[in-house]
């Protein structure tokens, strides 16, 4: 097992499936505060903990981070960068992270929504393809890779997100919904599949306890998919 990137389906590490924007808007923020000297939970603290995991499976998954949190060099190259020259660095990345996409036989310049969701699911199941592929697809406009142009990123499905909470006046009628703190809500996991999976943080880990957890995750993910062929 590849103890610096999570594993998903039939034990391969799960590719990205945070927000793009997430992982671009922390890049960002790196060039003005510099990047310490270890990325753990306590430089990300004003992230919830779903997202926190999340960013540094991201971050490990891309090279930018060792297991135990040390930036690579490739991170302070992509952090140092800005314009065309970003987009570069951000073009090796994406290649060197999805060889399964870039050594394929499908062309990314022509292919279709449905190839590219097979290309990941190899990797992952339900909405956390959904949000792998949403993440390369940002990523890689944002990096001006060639793309069909009958690629678009997917959207939640419809009744998905977090139910807002609502605030009530004196006479207890329902006022306005009341927005999360940022202004935006954060999308929530589907399954416990995918809860699982944003929990999992291996930095810190040992060997033994990565593969407990994965142990117990693809025991579920047998246990959802018996179920959703009932």
């Amino acid at each position: 097992m590849d103890s610096e990137r999570k594993e998903g389906t039939e034990g391969k590490a799960v590719p990205p499936y945070l927000a793009y924007r997430t992982f671009r808007n922390y890049i960002d923020g790196l060039k003005g505060v510099g990047i310490p000297s270890r990325i753990d939970r306590s430089v990300l603290g004003n992230m919830s903990g779903i997202t926190q995991s999340q960013l540094l499976g991201t971050l490990q998954f891309l090279g930018l981070i060792q297991q135990d949190g040390k930036p690579t060099a490739r991170l302070q190259k992509i952090v140092d960068s800005e314009g065309s020259g970003r987009q570069k660095e951000l073009r090796d990345l994406l290649k060197a992270a999805y060889p399964f996409l870039f050594d394929s036989d499908v062309d990314l310049a022509k292919a279709t929504p449905r190839q590219i969701k097979e290309e990941f699911g190899s990797f992952a199941s339900g909405q956390t393809i959904r949000k792998c592929v949403a993440f390369f697809i940002r990523a890689a406009r944002d990096a001006e890779l060639p793309l069909s142009p009958h690629i678009k990123a997917p959207r939640a499905p419809r009744g998905s997100g977090q139910r807002r909470k609502t605030k009530t006046g004196g006479n207890g009628k329902t006022g306005q919904p009341l927005a999360p703190a940022g202004g935006q809500s954060e999308p929530q996991p589907t399954s416990v599949y995918d809860i699982l999976i944003g929990i999992l943080d291996p930095v810190g880990m040992n060997e033994e306890e990565v593969k407990a957890i994965w142990t117990l995750i693809q025991y579920v993910k047998k246990r959802e998919q018996e179920a959703e062929g009932d």
